[in-house]
């Protein structure tokens, strides 16, 4: 059962989570100025944490299935520098896992924070797939964040306690997630039928966690961020139902969500702590975005972008403020910035391009978290897994955008008879890296 606390944050995960376009990755490890593009200094190291003594248990499988092998050393389709520094990357992200894991177990982090870092490591283990053309450990990371989601919801479900505050909600949302993956395993493995199912569970509990969020906050048992992640669960499957169609051969199609959001003046969402509004504004103004672009008014959908964007600085920066003083976390931080990042990509997956000076204060501001993350010399409770979130967040971002740069070079590249292959967007992956040339970077500004 989650523990509420007041530092509950949204790590708003826009619809570019999809699977379909997932992308992204390097690892804050050690690259040195001779083997970075342009000589970029070197990060600083991450920080050595150990992994926790009740991580060491892998994942159920999925049912009927094997258990996904462990993701093979990674060979090369990126420059040699960047192969080198792959398996810190994945060292990485192993502990990120692993702390997280260990620190929801033991009730120091609610449900929402701890599939918000296990999201971000699944985006990069699929970008370095991607990178490196290899479906097959695409498929793997897949099956292993299938199998985690999979394991939370049987856990949840054996608590029976439906009285406890929040504990439907949470159920619910988990079981959306795990069934958005279920179907971008079974589209992986050219699965029709068990995708269309799975699409089907997935529509209803995402509708369910919608509704079920909404009855607690109308009640005062949900914050304002918690709404806003389940606007944008709802924003996840509208994306994914319109980018990723299931696949023939008997397969069923899944209509939109047609479900009404009840807005800012109706929750009454001018009560809460600026912040938890801003966040909440945030989710709201990207639902419209997508819904103006579902009706194909470009006009509207590009202003509505444009003012999530607006708010979700706006956040930051209060965020920044009360960390400051003590009374806002890091992973706010991280998870604030994260959002900003996936609504890059949200933007280019409806065609829009994200206006430079939003892109330069991102990164100006990526920076300022990782400066912040290197402080922390605390890492009792769940301070080190938010520490490791923050870290990887800007490597992932990286990957990623190389991954869109590449697309956009084959797209251009493509002749003009024939049409252009589509921008993989980067679900849940944000997009706000450092410069295409040149790795993020922790010691020095981010280009």
């Amino acid at each position: 059962m989650k523990q509420r606390h007041s530092n509950s944050s949204l790590g708003i995960q826009v619809g570019t989570w999809i699977w379909l376009t997932t992308i992204v990755l390097p690892g804050p490890g050690a690259m040195g100025a001779e083997d970075s593009p342009g000589g970029t200094p070197a990060p600083p190291p991450a920080q050595s944490i150990p992994a926790a003594e009740s991580d060491k248990t892998p994942a159920a499988p999925l049912p009927g299935e094997t258990p996904a092998p462990a993701p093979a050393a990674v060979r090369s389709t990126l420059p040699p520098e960047w192969n080198r520094r792959l398996g810190e990357t994945q060292r990485l992200l192993e502990q990120l896992e692993q702390q997280s894991r260990s620190a929801f177990d033991r009730g120091l982090m609610p449900l929402g924070d701890h599939i918000d870092q296990l999201t971000l490591a699944l985006q990069t283990r699929v970008a370095i797939a991607a990178l490196q053309n290899r479906p097959q450990e695409r498929r793997a990371a897949v099956a292993t964040h299938a199998a985690q989601l999979k394991q939370i919801v049987e856990n949840l479900a054996a608590l029976q306690q439906p009285g406890a505050q929040g504990y439907l909600a949470d159920l619910s949302y988990a079981k959306s997630l795990y069934w958005e993956a279920e179907a971008e395993l079974a589209r992986l493995e050219q699965a029709p039928d068990r995708e269309a199912e799975a699409r089907t569970r997935w529509a209803a509990a995402t509708r369910e966690q919608y509704e079920r969020r909404l009855a607690d906050f109308q009640v005062g048992e949900a914050t304002a961020f918690e709404m806003g992640r389940a606007i944008q669960q709802l924003q996840r499957f509208r994306a994914a139902t319109s980018a990723t169609k299931p696949q023939e051969s008997g397969a069923r199609d899944t209509a939109p969500l047609d479900v009404p959001l009840v807005g800012e003046r109706e929750l009454n969402v001018t009560a809460t702590r600026v912040d938890s509004r801003l966040a909440f504004q945030s989710a709201l103004a990207q639902q419209k975005a997508w819904q103006a672009q579902e009706k194909g008014n470009a006009q509207s959908a590009l202003n509505a972008f444009r003012e999530a964007e607006r708010r979700s600085h706006e956040q930051f920066e209060a965020q920044l403020k009360f960390y400051q003083v003590g009374t806002a976390s890091l992973f706010q931080l991280a998870s604030g910035l994260k959002a900003r990042q996936d609504l890059s990509h949200a933007m280019e997956m409806a065609g829009l391009s994200e206006p430079q000076p939003a892109r330069a204060s991102r990164q100006a501001d990526m920076q300022r978290l990782q400066e912040l993350a290197q402080s922390v010399s605390d890492l009792r409770g769940r301070n080190a897994a938010d520490v490791l979130f923050a870290q990887a967040l800007p490597y992932s971002s990286w990957y990623q955008e190389q991954l869109r740069e590449r697309a956009r070079a084959e797209r251009d590249a493509a002749p003009a008879s024939v049409p252009p292959a589509p921008v993989p967007p980067a679900p849940s992956a944000p997009a706000g890296p450092a410069a295409a040339d040149s790795p993020p970077n922790s010691a020095a500004p981010v280009p």
